[in-house]
């Protein structure tokens, strides 16, 4: 018997079901009755009028019209169901399923041990699932259905609560080239021009001249390993620890280097593809101890430089 899943919402009334259908469903009716025979009496005891009467009787078709929507909509079958039904159709589709029932239907932070104990939970885990599972969230950040929180969590988007829906109900997703792009992780990148701000980074300067030279004693050839690099160290002579695409490119400017036709497609192939930096609520980048350690370690003491 699978689980069902209803809230009811009504002039200030809230409730919650959450139980096996036959239970959950009488429940429901019993309420929607109680509801309608509610209005009933407030009809009867007030005075009313002819139209005061339709009005009340147009209210309790609303009612029922939406709360009969209210229960197709918030209908959640469990994730056992899921499984059994096998909706989900590649295992990215399976990833972003498992991220929606982690994140409590899109409603809090998860992590990658809650996507590992679905998948152990739903006995679906083998060793190549796993080994994959790295490469199959990259999919999901790359399409813009999950966010990287903070070095741990994660959230799913909107973009990505629709998608998960429309696989657990399956139903057909709108959008034909952003699921192709669920299932490759290839999509095309954008066209559209980007324009960028000089900014003041408020550098006495000595701490100009010192992140010049700092810059210049590595000299970095790619431009994801230049970011990176100025990103460390405006955090350690100036304590700017949070970064958009206006201050990376004065920064560059400074330096005397180009910047990039797309810089925010920049970061966040820095952010999904290295996981040296993650974004944050205001919607601005900071370096995570992984990226720390890149720039000062393999950059900064080891000389290594990416020329891609």
């Amino acid at each position: 018997m699978s689980n069902l899943k209803i809230r009811i919402a009504y002039n200030g009334f809230e409730m919650e079901l959450d139980g096996d259908d036959e239970s959950v469903k009488e429940i429901y009716n019993d309420t929607k009755e109680e509801l309608i025979r509610s209005i009933s009496r407030n009809i009867i005891k007030r005075p009313f009028t002819s139209a005061s009467i339709e009005e009340d009787i147009k209210d309790v078709e609303i009612l029922n019209i939406d709360l009969s929507n209210k229960m197709i909509e918030e209908e959640i079958p469990s994730i056992f169901d899921i499984a059994k039904k096998g909706l989900p159709k590649g295992e990215a589709d399976w990833v972003l399923v498992y991220c929606y029932y982690a994140s409590n239907y899109g409603q809090k932070p998860f992590n990658r041990n809650d996507i590992v104990n679905l998948y152990e939970g739903t006995n679906r885990s083998t060793p190549s699932r796993k080994a994959n599972l790295s490469n199959n969230l990259q999919t999901l950040f790359h399409n813009d259905l999950i966010s990287q929180l903070n070095e741990q969590d994660m959230i799913i988007t909107d973009k990505g609560n629709e998608e998960a829906k429309a696989i657990i109900y399956g139903r057909n997703i709108s959008d034909k080239k952003s699921k192709k792009n669920l299932n490759n992780g290839r999509q095309k990148g954008s066209s559209k021009r980007e324009t960028y701000s000089i900014i003041d980074l408020n550098l006495s300067e000595e701490e100009t001249t010192q992140l010049k030279d700092e810059y210049g004693r590595v000299s970095p050839k790619g431009q994801k390993d230049q970011v990176l690099l100025l990103c460390y160290l405006l955090k350690n002579i100036k304590g700017v620890s949070e970064f958009d695409t206006h201050i990376i490119h004065t920064a560059l400017r400074l330096v005397n280097q180009k910047t990039p036709k797309l810089l925010s497609q920049t970061l966040r192939d820095i952010k999904n593809k290295q996981q040296f930096i993650y974004k944050n609520e205001n919607g601005k980048y900071s370096l995570n101890h992984v990226g720390e350690n890149y720039v000062k370690f393999d950059l900064i003491q080891g000389g290594r430089n990416e020329s891609k």
